[in-house]
Parts: structure tokens; sequence; C-alpha cells
């Protein structure tokens, strides 16, 4: 039977991901992923992932104070939130944010390496603050400040739930360290096709996120929460799963 579509065909090539045909183990530039996600805090793994070597402690610290300078929102972007309807979904705020975020950097069009680096670590720093500003429309809760230390981690879970708890955090950890290479899904697609037509690098991270939310895609772990929600206690689950209306 001919195969559809691309399977089986080579549709690009990375310098960052590399999977072993035996083992099938996943390494970020040669690092193997259990490793990355036991070890290594998402700071290291972002800086390997945009510099090709993970840092040493003085390029690592510097790293974090490089993010902590990029924290802040522009005044604009802080008065965009101001304009989204409280009913938006939180992925279309981030979508249309990140995309706002372009037209506030007068550097959004420049396409050299550095200009896009620059650009990369100012959406690091910049979309938890994005992400927060969302949930704080969507369910009116009060303005949360970055926390002046800590992990990337714990602030983002800061910013997410206005509490800080070091477990929940090093599990987060390790889920942005799983997450950060994300091979070439529909999202990462999207981006890659959008950043061919040399689009700006704020348009192709738009794309990605409008793709993500698709409930095939990203959207198919909000249906699953929601799903969890709906059973409340384990020992429902096996009678929700058998539920007529599920048929």
């Amino acid at each position: 039977m001919p195969k559809s579509g691309l399977e089986g065909m080579v549709v690009g090539e990375s310098a960052i991901c590399q999977i072993d045909e035996v083992t099938g183990s996943l390494r970020y530039r040669g690092y193997l992923i259990e490793e990355l996600a036991e070890q290594a805090s998402f700071e290291e793994v972002a800086y390997l992932l945009l510099h090709e070597n993970l840092p040493s402690s003085i390029e690592l610290q510097s790293w974090r104070e490089e993010l902590k300078s990029a924290e802040q929102l522009p005044h604009l972007a802080r008065r965009f939130f101001q304009t989204i309807p409280a009913s938006a979904h939180l992925m279309d705020v981030l979508r249309t944010a990140v995309s706002f975020l372009g037209m506030t950097d007068s550097d959004s069009n420049n396409p050299s390496h550095e200009a896009n680096i620059r650009k990369a670590i100012s959406l690091i720093a910049k979309i938890p603050l994005l992400i927060s500003g969302a949930i704080q429309v969507r369910y009116e809760h009060l303005p949360l400040q970055p926390l002046s230390q800590g992990s990337f981690a714990e602030n983002l879970l800061y910013l997410l739930t206005g509490t800080i708890d070091p477990d929940k955090a090093k599990e987060l950890g390790v889920s942005l360290n799983l997450y950060a290479e994300h091979e070439l899904n529909a999202s990462t697609f999207a981006a890659r096709v959008t950043a061919s037509t040399l689009a700006d690098l704020y348009g192709a991270v738009a794309a990605a996120i409008a793709t993500l939310k698709g409930p095939l895609h990203g959207g198919a772990n909000e249906a699953v929460a929601v799903m969890f929600q709906l059973i409340g206690e384990p020992e429902k689950a096996k009678a929700w799963i058998q539920a007529p209306q599920l048929c």
C-alpha cells in the first residue's frame, strides 16, 4: 500500500534533536533527555538549545540576569490586556499577545541570527507574563509581579497560581525541559513553514500557538483536563468511561 502524506519523507534536518534508532533515546544537542530532565533547570536547557552548549556557572548566572532584565512588558502590551474580552480563550490571548509584542519591537523585522536570539530571549522572559495577564483578565485576578528571586519554573508557577510550591515547581521544570524540543509536530511544523517565508519570529511563534490550540493537538490536553474535572474521583473513572453517552 502506498504511503500517504509525508510519511517516510525527510522534511527537515535538526542539529538540536537526535533520536537513537536502536535505543530510541532522545538527546538535546548530544545530552540525554533523561539526564537533562532530572539534573538541569529549564534555564540551562534553554541556554543549551539557543547557544549549543550547557552554560558554566558564570554563564548561567549571566543568562539568568539576561532573562530577568527582559522580563518587563512594554507599556502598550500592558494596556493590550485591558482590551481583551473576559470570555477570550487563554490560547487566543497568548497568540495575539505574542503578535502584539512583535509590533512593539523595533527589531521585529531584523532577520539576522543575533536579532533572532535577542527576540527569542525576550519571548522566553515575557511569555510567563503574557500567560499571567491572560489569566488575570479571564478570572479577574489581581495583577502579579514576577518574583525577584527563584528559578524560571518557580516564577512561572507563581505567575500562574499566586503561590510557590518547590515540589510543583520541580515538576513544572521537568515538564518544560521535556517539551523544550518539540520535534516536528503540527505546531513546530507551522512555525517552520512560517519562518521559511522569512516572516518575523513573532509571526512564526504566533502561528505555532494558533496551531497548538487545536483540539487535535495541544487542545486535546484541555479536553483531558475537563474530563478529569467531570470524573472527580478515581473510583468514578470506570463508570464514567463506560457511560452510554460516550458510545
